[in-house]
């Protein structure tokens, strides 16, 4: 994850990309209270690419669940796998034609 100024989190927690959704673990001196979760893709609600003049270039994602809401800022080295993963959930599923 980026670095945000109101996270304090920035290197310190690793984001994998799954099919299932985004999975969050701590590294391990700061696991303590922090267990690994993983935020099914039905929960992302908007992925988007952001130009900034002191992080370059971003992607902001927000997540939204019953527990609340998260604003996540990703390196741009994950777009491709996060649009895959994402976009995946929202195209419809065509049926194989007969040929």
């Amino acid at each position: 994850m980026g670095w945000s100024p109101v996270s304090p989190y920035k290197n310190v927690v690793r984001v994998i990309l799954t099919e299932e959704g985004v999975y969050f673990c701590v590294w391990f001196p700061f696991r303590l209270c922090h267990p690994p979760f993983l935020l099914p893709w039905e929960s992302v609600r908007r992925v988007e690419k952001k130009d900034s003049f002191l992080l370059g270039q971003s992607i902001h994602v927000d997540v939204m669940d019953p527990v609340g809401t998260m604003h996540l800022w990703l390196r741009k080295s994950v777009e491709q796998d996060l649009l895959k993963y994402f976009l995946a959930l929202r195209e419809p599923v065509r049926p194989v034609e007969n040929v």
